[in-house]
Order: structure tokens, then C-alpha cells, then sequence
């Protein structure tokens, strides 16, 4: 049997252009009923939401002399293995979808698309006869991954109170632990995820489970958690959605990263572009994979500190004296502002503050639909007048961690 091969599943346009119609007005709408704790595939969340709250509450705990456990779950294959079983999926979905007022001949189709769905396999040319589906939300579709959040919204459930977040099937609890009777909460809630998965015929692999106690303090609470009767690997770093958290919540290890895969993309990139003579074309191929490695989520770990600065501005650097290679000037007189000019670049620190400001801009105006973030932001209103005119207050802030977080 083969099972390290996910299929690629293809629709017809008509069907997917239908699915884009139906999906459009019902995203926000649904998007109401859905836990606060889902980002994934939902106007106005990302990753980066997912990730900013969790970095609030743990800098938080942390900053209080806190220890915050965090435990990350993996499903297995999550999307192709919910049950059709006795219609549990399509009863799930067609009920979610009623209690949220989709009625008449709108939910008649949406009975209609769950139901009989047939495949047909096709490998080198030849094609398969054509069979019913077992299990799994439709792919390739618009539609799909909302309604694979109907489906799974309600393990949020399980964990009564305590804080968890979701990006699609990718699933984190965490809690701040001040004795063994708080780590044994978290565990009766991952007793409780289990017996979930058991209802909804979905499978956690333990193996990929983690868990990370982020802490600054001396006293440490150190607790087995386990799932299924097997220990959980327990980590002192995990890369969550892309970005890299030690057990200090410090972000040089990330940044160490990212630079170190930056530089080797921008080795690829001058290795295979030796015969281009073209300065766009370069520039277009330093933006497109280069770039998005030392920016993404940067609005969770900007640097602070000069030398992390610094360290990443030299990945731009090596690129413009590429350039400069390229337009035949000498090494001892390259002038990096003006190669910026001629590129169209700006530092990379300028981009990072601009997309500080364009995301609380967004944050503040509601294009970003994350209530706990705008908890956070307190506006300034002074009992007198004075020579500052501020709208927004910026919390003190003991560590530099925080401080950063919250500027």
C-alpha cells in the first residue's frame, strides 16, 4: 500500500467557479460562528495573528514569572480522513450550516455537494472506474477547507477554558503553570482531544507531538504529558507556522536561521544566473525568493538589537555587491544607497517598521478580524492637556522582549 503519496485531486472550473460564488458571501458570515481561536482560511486571519497571540500570552506569563507550557498536536492526514461514515460528516456540516441560517435550497445544495461524490484515479494516462469517496472534505475546491472548519470547530470544546489556537487542523494549547495540579488540567484536556478524535475518526500521531516550556525564572515544573499512553517529545525550541521559539522566547535563534537560509538562496540564485546580464531580472528573482525567507511574519520576531539588524542587512548587502559584479564596479567603490536606487530597494529595517505600521493600521481599522490583538491596544486619553498629542499609549515595558513585541 502506499502511504507516504497525498493524490492531487481535480475539479472541472464550473464546479470550482460555483464553489468561489457560494464562498465569498458565506466566509464572513460563517466566520462568526467559528472558535476565535481558528485562523486558517478565514478573511482577516493568518498565521501571523495565530502566532502574535500566542507570543502576547506567553511574554506576558513569561514577563510575570510564569512558566507557559505549550503543547503542539499533529493529526494525521486530517483533511482525507474524517469518516463519511453513517453521513457523520455531511450531518456535522449540514447542522453547523443550519444553526447559522443557511436554509431552503441553499442547504439542499450543500447536501447535494457532500453527497455521492465519485473519483476516478489517473496515473501515466490510463484511468480507474470510478468510485465513491470514504472519507476526507472535497479537494480542490474553493469551498472545501471552509467546510473542513464546520467540521473540526468543535474540538475547541474538549479543552474547556484553557487558551488554544488553531490554523486549519494545526492545533496548540498552552497555559501558564504555577504547580503540577495546572499541568494536569492540560493533561485531562489532551485526554478529552483524544476521546474527540475517536468520535470524529481522526488520528494524532504522538511521535510529532511536542511540548515546550517557555520560562525565565529558576523554578522549573517539569510533567510528563502523554497522549494515548505515549510521552511527549519534549523540545526546548519548535517552529510553529514557520517561526522559530526557544524556551526564552528570545528570537535570535530564529533570526540566525532565516539568515543562514537566506544566504544559501541567494547562493542558488547567483549560481544559476552567472550569464544574466539583466539588472530587473535579478532584482525580480532577489525579490521573489530571497526576500519573503527574511520577511516572513516579521511583524512576531523584529530585531531589536544592532547586531540581529545588521545580520540581516547583509544578506541584501552580499546581493547588491552581485550587482555591482554584474555592472562591473570595482568593490572598493560600491556606494550601497545608490545600488539601492538603481534596484529599487530600501533597507531592510525601513520595510520591517512600514509593515509594523501597515499591519496595527489594518489591526485598528478592523480589515483584521482578531478581537484579542485589539484588546491589547489601549488608547491614550490624558485627565489635562499636554504638549503631546498621542492616540495610542505604549505600555512600559521591563524586557526587551516585551517591549518589542509592543512597539
Amino acid at each position: 500500500m502506499i502511504d507516504h503519496y497525498r493524490p492531487i485531486c481535480t475539479l472541472s472550473n464550473i464546479p470550482k467557479m460555483l464553489g468561489r460564488l457560494v464562498l465569498l458571501p458565506m466566509q464572513r458570515a460563517l466566520s462568526l460562528f467559528l472558535a476565535a481561536g481558528q485562523h486558517g482560511f478565514l478573511r482577516g486571519r493568518s498565521t501571523v495573528t495565530n502566532l502574535l497571540e500566542f507570543q502576547e500570552y506567553a511574554l506576558c506569563g513569561v514577563a510575570g514569572c510564569c512558566q507557559v507550557d505549550l503543547v503542539s498536536t499533529d493529526f494525521a492526514k486530517a483533511f482525507d480522513r474524517l469518516s463519511h461514515h453513517h453521513n457523520m460528516v455531511q450531518d456535522i456540516i449540514l447542522a453547523k450550516l443550519d444553526s447559522v441560517g443557511v436554509h431552503g435550497a441553499l442547504l439542499a445544495w450543500f447536501s447535494g455537494y457532500l453527497s455521492d461524490r465519485s473519483l476516478v484515479v489517473r496515473i501515466k494516462g490510463a484511468l480507474s472506474a470510478p468510485f465513491l469517496t470514504s472519507s476526507g472534505v472535497p479537494q480542490g475546491s474553493h469551498i472545501g477547507p471552509l467546510l473542513f472548519l464546520l467540521v473540526i470547530d468543535s474540538v475547541v470544546e474538549m479543552f474547556k477554558g484553557l487558551p488554544v489556537l488553531l490554523f486549519a487542523d494545526d492545533l496548540k494549547v498552552f497555559f501558564r503553570v504555577g504547580s503540577a495540579r495546572d499541568c494536569r488540567r492540560i493533561q485531562a484536556a489532551l485526554d478529552r482531544l483524544s476521546v474527540w478524535c475517536g468520535q470524529n475518526s481522526l488520528h494524532l500521531n504522538p511521535s510529532k507531538c511536542s511540548i515546550v516550556s517557555f520560562y525565565r525564572s529558576d523554578s522549573f515544573t517539569c510533567f510528563d504529558y502523554h497522549i494515548n499512553g505515549i510521552a511527549l517529545n519534549r523540545l526546548t525550541s519548535v517552529v510553529d507556522l514557520g517561526i522559530l521559539f526557544d524556551s526564552r522566547l528570545s528570537m535570535t535563534d530564529h533570526i540566525n536561521r532565516i539568515s543562514a537560509r537566506a544566504m544559501k538562496t541567494l547562493g542558488f540564485l547567483k549560481r544559476n544566473t552567472r550569464d544574466f546580464q539583466d539588472i530587473p531580472a535579478l532584482v525580480t528573482l532577489y525579490r521573489s525568493l530571497v526576500v519573503p525567507t527574511l520577511e516572513y511574519g516579521l511583524v512576531v520576531w523584529s530585531p531589536f538589537y544592532a547586531a540581529h539588524i545588521h545580520q540581516l542587512e547583509h544578506v541584501q548587502h552580499k546581493f547588491l555587491r552581485y550587482v555591482a559584479y554584474k555592472l562591473r564596479i570595482p568593490g572598493e567603490n560600491v556606494n550601497y544607497q545608490e545600488l539601492m536606487g538603481l534596484c529599487g530597494l530600501r533597507i531592510l529595517e525601513a520595510r520591517r517598521a512600514w509593515a509594523d505600521f501597515a499591519f496595527f493600521s489594518l489591526l485598528v481599522s478592523g480589515a483584521l478580524d482578531c478581537p484579542h490583538l485589539v484588546e491589547q491596544v489601549s488608547l491614550l486619553v490624558p485627565q489635562f492637556h499636554t504638549r503631546h498629542n498621542h492616540l495610542f499609549r505604549v505600555e512600559f515595558s521591563p524586557t526587551n522582549s516585551n517591549s518589542s513585541s509592543r512597539s
